[in-house]
């Protein structure tokens, strides 16, 4: 038999594990819902003047194979024009799908076939 004070820190290492996982969801969790129900429901101005248009702009240069455009801007961008481009995709996907009210368009005021989608 194994003295307790062997047993005793290795059950308390698991339940202090445990317990720090499920505080790290509940914390994950309680961020995540108000952001999930409010997508699309705000857009910040750097989004609107700069982000979606050189996202919509990096996705097309891609999908043509001009490698050249998709340097849209001098400062860094590169995450952000490939998660929005990921983002267009997706919304014209569940747009398509018809699980989504209607599909990016592209640039504030551009059309579908302007911008490539539909």
């Amino acid at each position: 038999m194994q003295p307790l004070e062997r047993i005793a820190p290795r059950r308390v290492r698991a339940r202090t594990g445990l317990a720090a996982a499920l505080s790290w969801l509940a914390v994950a969790c309680a961020a995540l819902l108000p952001r999930i129900f409010g997508l699309g429901a705000y857009i910040t101005s750097d989004e609107a003047n700069f982000w979606i248009r050189r996202s919509d702009a990096f996705l097309r240069a891609l999908q043509r194979g001009d490698f050249a455009a998709t340097a849209l801007s001098t400062h860094p961008g590169v995450t952000t024009t490939w998660l929005g481009s990921v983002g267009i995709l997706l919304s014209r996907a569940l747009g398509s799908a018809g699980l989504l009210d209607g599909s990016f368009a592209g640039p504030a005021g551009a059309t579908p076939a302007a911008s490539g989608a539909g």
